[in-house]
């Protein structure tokens, strides 16, 4: 069974997509989707569904944030159809080496 996807956020943070690796009553052990692959135990009221609406968590948009979010979809298609998220990441690397030229 995959990992839950969610919205979790750090103190002084803003929320940030990430996976649930392990749960307990109160908490989600949670890896974010981007740079390092951070993890944190974060309480349960710091952890939203991942169908929550970015604009609906305020979160900050910048390179890191839109980095992690393609991160994020990737793994979303991956789980749909590993199909379909291959020739995504195909075509994603393509556009990264015509934009850094």
């Amino acid at each position: 069974m995959p990992h839950k996807l969610v919205w979790a956020k750090q103190k002084g943070y803003p929320y940030w997509p990430a996976k649930v690796m392990k749960e307990t009553e109160g908490t989600c052990d949670v890896r974010f989707f981007g740079g390092k692959y951070e993890r944190s135990v974060l309480p349960k009221m710091y952890i939203k569904p991942i169908t929550t609406k970015i604009k609906d968590i305020q979160s900050k948009k910048g390179a890191a944030f839109n980095k992690a979010v393609s991160e994020l979809t990737i793994h979303q298609k991956m789980l749909d159809n590993p199909t379909e998220a291959q020739l995504f990441m195909t075509l994603s690397k393509k556009k990264n080496k015509q934009l850094h030229k």
